[in-house]
């Protein structure tokens, strides 16, 4: 039932190299000039400002040229002028992209914890609001949607899948929600199986219809190492055991596919 099709799973730590995705690692102490043009159909990398010390400005959208504009150095950012609804300063928040959308949810605003949704189309640089409208569950329940942050977002088709985070109340287990980005509806997820503690900080990846959990920090204060995945079709939590002769305990880590 559950399989990686032969693909391999990466864990790291943010911070060591930095990652160029059209040329691969390399190291911060030795960065090279190249020039690059990009065009339409190559990856596009966006992400909002989520530094605390920043809380003072609005959120910026940084990103890679998205119209093929050339660069003298594919190592640069430009920061791009948005217009709309744009989201109150933040941090521990998350991002996902879907089609030529951009979904942000949650976070720290350094005084509260955030539950807003704020959609960037990339194709108009226009920020939207979205109203938090929640599907109440087949069994006539209302489960409460609540403000988190140290989650994470994974696109999958036309929603995003949020995991995890820290949230007021806490939860004793991880609860899985979905955002429709047509509907703009966002939906509980029943799981079942060995439901992971709740956490944030943590990391999730998706391989296929299965999501691959790790690290993180319980409620608690608590850095973990354990790893998990969630069936999308069953949703049906499964832990997974590794070999490993040295892996610390981790929080805010990065795990990709290849």
């Amino acid at each position: 039932m559950f399989g990686f099709s032969r693909r391999r799973m990466k864990l790291g730590r943010l911070k060591g190299h930095l990652h160029d995705p059209f040329h691969g690692p390399r190291s911060p102490a030795h960065p090279t000039k190249r020039s690059s043009h990009l065009t339409g159909e190559e990856p596009v990398v966006t992400s909002v400002s989520g530094r605390p010390d920043d809380l003072a400005w609005c959120c910026s959208s940084d990103t890679f040229d998205l119209n093929g504009r050339a660069f003298e150095n594919s190592e640069n950012w430009a920061v791009l002028s948005t217009d709309g609804d744009k989201p109150s300063p933040r941090f521990d928040h998350a991002a996902a992209m879907v089609g030529s959308k951009m979904i942000v949810f949650g976070g720290d605003s350094g005084n509260h914890l955030l539950d807003d949704t704020k959609i960037l189309s990339l194709d108009k640089l226009t920020w939207d609001s979205v109203a938090s409208k929640v599907r109440v569950s087949p069994g006539g329940h209302r489960v409460q949607f609540r403000p988190c942050k140290g989650h994470c977002l994974v696109p999958w088709g036309k929603t995003v899948i949020l995991v995890g985070g820290k949230s007021e109340p806490s939860s004793d287990r991880i609860s899985v929600w979905t955002f429709n980005t047509e509907t703009e509806i966002w939906s509980h997820m029943e799981a079942k199986g060995d439901i992971p503690v709740a956490r944030s900080g943590h990391t999730v990846t998706r391989a296929g219809p299965v999501l691959i959990l790790f690290g993180g920090e319980d409620t608690k204060g608590k850095k973990l190492h354990d790893l998990h995945m969630f069936d999308l079709k069953s949703l049906t939590w499964l832990p997974l055991n590794y070999k490993c002769w040295t892996f610390s305990k981790i929080q805010s880590c990065c795990c990709t596919l290849r």
